[in-house]
């Protein structure tokens, strides 16, 4: 990839990956990783806070939320392929970066820095610790009660409907969560009327099986 220039998508195999770069285009790399329910967007607050530090940032729409790479399928979310498009995306840079993981998004960058420190000078995970970790909460403690909407989310169709066709308790459950009114709004647009919630919540529908004993092996 050529860095004297501004990167907005790049393509691993069948798919494109959607990129909001920003910032001064010399500073260090830093890749954005987002979580559930967000889009690269999310990560404007804080981008704006690393570009005073004079660092470039580069927030990737991850698989399931780029316009060119939502497969319907609940097994093309594994967390190899899941992990692969982040990595293809780094080694591309030629550079070590900076990797920042949100929810999902730190699960992809505890993998992607397990299976390539090489190419990762700095890990910060916000929200979710390495996946070994919540294992372990899970099994000692309430954590497992605190994840329940991991099996709700299971459930084929009825997590939409919930969202689509009864949008007063999708909002009770999305400000349980933590998230602000203006957050809610933007989650109803970019989510909801944009048809990109059933292949967001593939991430969830694919952990159980292959995902799950990765994790366990790490």
């Amino acid at each position: 990839m050529d860095l004297t220039k501004r990167i907005h998508q790049y393509t691993r195999g069948a798919w494109t990956f959607d990129v909001i770069d920003s910032g001064p285009i010399d500073g260090p790399l830093v890749v954005l990783l987002h979580g559930f329910p967000e889009t690269a967007h999310s990560w404007e607050q804080t981008s704006e806070l690393l570009h005073e530090h004079q660092f470039r940032t580069l927030a990737i729409h991850q698989r399931g939320y780029s316009l060119n790479a939502r497969p319907q399928s609940r097994f093309h979310y594994a967390l190899s392929e899941l992990t692969e498009d982040v990595a293809v995306f780094i080694k591309g840079l030629g550079q070590p970066v900076y990797l920042i993981g949100h929810d999902w998004g730190s699960v992809i960058a505890s993998s992607v820095a397990m299976k390539y420190p090489q190419y990762i000078q700095h890990l910060t995970l916000v929200s979710v610790p390495h996946q070994a970790a919540f294992l372990k909460a899970c099994l000692s403690s309430n954590q497992l009660l605190k994840s329940y909407y991991f099996a709700v989310f299971q459930l084929p169709i009825l997590p939409e409907l919930l969202f689509k066709k009864m949008p007063k308790a999708g909002r009770k459950f999305l400000k349980t969560s933590g998230m602000t009114e203006q957050q809610i709004k933007i989650f109803e647009t970019e989510f909801i009327k944009e048809n990109r919630l059933t292949t967001a919540l593939n991430w969830y529908r694919g952990f159980f099986g292959t995902n799950l004993k990765i994790l366990l092996k790490q």
